[in-house]
């Protein structure tokens, strides 16, 4: 017989804007683009410390890294927040329904069904729940009815996700 897990929450601001930096976090730390910003800004160090005029290439390479983690940490998240007002969702109620098949994820703008195979690794942190297909999707530790439940949700997840990163229970 097949387990099925159905949690039904609405999602508050605050626990939103929570999430969606730990995802951009994530996302950064599995940016290709890391590497650069950190051979960028040491690159500018270099050329500061040695006894020549500073270029603008130097100030450029100590300041990109700087400006883009403010983009990632604070622009995005802005503009994120922007977009969740803009487009109500701000106390919509989201369905996630996760089965053997598929999981499936409902508010009032979308649905989505994604097969297992499409998820490439699930986290977890203090407060949330993070499955990674190209983005990562969040789920509140708080939407879970029981700690039955959230073992349940657990136990779907590790059957169908290679990649797992969950905290000893």
């Amino acid at each position: 017989m097949s387990e099925k897990i159905t949690l039904r929450y609405t999602l508050p601001m605050s626990d939103r804007l929570q999430a969606m930096r730990l995802v951009y976090w994530y996302l950064f730390k599995l940016n290709i683009l890391w590497p650069g910003l950190v051979i960028c800004f040491l690159c500018g160090v270099v050329l500061i410390v040695i006894p020549e005029p500073l270029t603008y290439f130097g100030i450029f390479a100590m300041a990109f890294p700087v400006f883009h983690l403010c983009y990632i940490l604070v622009l995005i998240p802005l503009l994120a927040r922007h977009q969740i007002q803009k487009r109500g969702l701000t106390d919509s109620e989201t369905l996630w329904e996760f089965s053997d098949d598929r999981v499936l994820v409902k508010d009032k703008l979308s649905e989505s069904s994604v097969n297992w195979d499409a998820f490439k690794e699930a986290r977890e942190t203090k407060k949330f729940y993070l499955l990674r297909i190209a983005a990562y999707l969040y789920i509140p530790k708080t939407a879970f009815e029981s700690k039955e439940q959230e073992s349940s949700f657990r136990n779907i997840i590790n059957n169908h996700i290679k990649k797992v990163k969950f905290k000893a229970v």
